[in-house]
């Protein structure tokens, strides 16, 4: 996972809608910054795992289909991209937890 997130956050790839390179991720408590993901977008989280370094990822969206990559470390969250149209799909795992 490390190896797939890593360089596809810093390279600022999908779909050519990340936060440019020299720009910095905007970062603050935790409350402080899902509080406004809420209060100004209506987005509310539809994703959340946990990263090889230890960090926790979260995908935002809203109902107007815009949405939020956030990464929280410790106290901290960090929105590292955003944007729009936003698509969700639903996904069916067999056994063996193959994707059907």
């Amino acid at each position: 996972m490390k190896r797939f997130l890593t360089p596809l956050l810093s390279a600022g790839l999908v779909a050519g809608v990340f936060v440019p390179a020299s720009a910095a991720p905007v970062c603050g408590p935790r409350a402080v910054i899902l509080d406004a993901l809420r209060a100004r977008h209506g987005e509310v989280v539809i994703w959340s795992g946990v990263a090889a370094g230890g960090g926790y990822v979260e995908l935002y969206q809203s109902q107007k289909r815009t949405w939020s990559l956030a990464v929280t470390t410790g106290r901290d969250t960090c929105l590292f991209s955003a944007g729009e149209d936003g698509q969700q799909f639903l996904m069916r795992f067999g056994r063996a937890g193959a994707f059907l």
